[in-house]
């Protein structure tokens, strides 16, 4: 179905504890006339067991205005993945563009992978077994654990690869898992990718 005006959705609380936490726009095939916003504060920790997301299915869909998902939060401990971003898979369009802006007060922990298609500001640590974002910065230390620090796809989707450069920017920058930012091989019908691009700006740096 289709939406003439603006979809919106906005969440205020103190704290969350839940087994999974999920704010989601699904506009997938469809059309919003105006903009597609999710506005998320919550003053206390963010705690999931499983999964955190904030996302907007555009996978062929139209939304006809300037978007943005806003997060804020004291800090986050996460026991599955944390995702945020705009799924733009299949030809799917936002008119004026979108924004992705996470904000932590406190360390954002994450047990399975880091997923942002924007930018993720902690005012401590940001740990993660994969951390797979396009704008990182932490005021201590950036740590990537076994599945290292890697390109950003829609996991949620169709697994692709947007063409856009990462920054991480930390006084510390760790990866237990390297770095992996190789492009797709060729399967000899189609051509093979570039890794894409990845600036780092620490004070100290380690890779195993």
């Amino acid at each position: 179905g289709n939406i003439g005006n603006d979809a919106a959705i906005s969440v205020t609380a103190g704290s969350v504890n839940a087994d999974t936490f999920v704010t989601h726009i699904d506009n997938g095939g469809s059309q919003i006339g105006g903009a597609a916003n999710l506005d998320v504060t919550v003053t206390g920790a963010v705690t999931s067991a499983g999964s955190t997301q904030f996302l907007v299915n555009n996978i062929g869909g139209t939304i006809g205005s300037a978007s943005h998902i806003n997060v804020q939060a004291g800090s986050f401990k996460v026991g599955g993945a944390l995702d945020a971003y705009f799924d733009n898979e299949s030809g799917g369009s936002v008119g004026g563009g979108q924004t992705v802006t996470i904000q932590s007060n406190g360390d954002v922990t994450v047990t399975g992978g880091l997923y942002v298609l924007g930018s993720l500001t902690s005012g401590g640590t940001v740990s993660a077994a994969t951390l797979a974002s396009t704008n990182v910065m932490a005021t201590t230390a950036i740590n990537a654990g076994s599945g290292g620090i890697q390109q950003f796809s829609y996991v949620s989707g169709y697994g692709t690869i947007p063409s856009v450069i990462h920054t991480l920017t930390a006084p510390s920058i760790t990866s237990t898992g390297g770095i992996n930012f190789n492009g797709p091989d060729s399967d000899g019908s189609a051509a093979g990718q570039d890794g894409g691009q990845l600036v780092l700006n620490p004070s100290s740096i380690s890779f195993d």
